[in-house]
């Protein structure tokens, strides 16, 4: 595998956009050039690729979506599409995807369930699909949860009368 360009992306603290064979590979920080002695013309050996992107780049990816979802919560959709302007691999994203999922960090259903019973009262149904179908929640998700929230709130008015 020889590095056939490395291209500085502009704005973004020392990255590059790594090429192997003519083909985008993946993104690394200036450091890691140094590390895996990375320069256009050199060989990178079969260790170093698979150190890059089978502890590298999922350890890095793990980490962008911690940070992210320190703040507030996120879809699965909305997660992949950060990651995927981050440059890193389909593999590797869904990689994190599942592993986030897995140990809860992202729930699309909760998060619609959230979303639903904090708007509930000040948007329609259909601007609350809207809203949730743009973040990758399914409308047939939203409508169920949105009838079991609906039915909640009419039980509560019923019980102050």
């Amino acid at each position: 595998m020889t590095i056939t360009d490395i291209i500085t992306i502009p704005n973004a603290k020392s990255r590059y956009r790594i090429y192997v064979d003519e083909e985008f590979a993946f993104v690394l920080y200036k450091g890691e050039l140094s590390l895996f002695d990375i320069a256009v013309g050199n060989e990178l050996s079969l260790a170093s690729f698979n150190e890059i992107t089978a502890n590298l780049l999922p350890r890095r990816a793990k980490m962008r979506s911690f940070y992210l979802l320190k703040d507030r919560s996120y879809t699965e959709k909305q997660l992949r599409d950060k990651l995927s302007k981050g440059e890193y691999p389909p593999a590797i994203i869904d990689e994190t995807i599942e592993y986030l999922k897995a140990q809860k960090y992202i729930d699309d259903e909760q998060y619609a369930r959230n979303y639903i019973d904090y708007h509930f009262r000040d948007k329609s149904q259909n601007r609350i699909r809207q809203d949730l179908f743009k973040r990758g929640i399914p409308s047939e998700i939203t409508g169920v949860i949105y009838s079991e929230i609906a039915g909640a709130n009419l039980a509560d008015l019923a019980d102050i009368e």
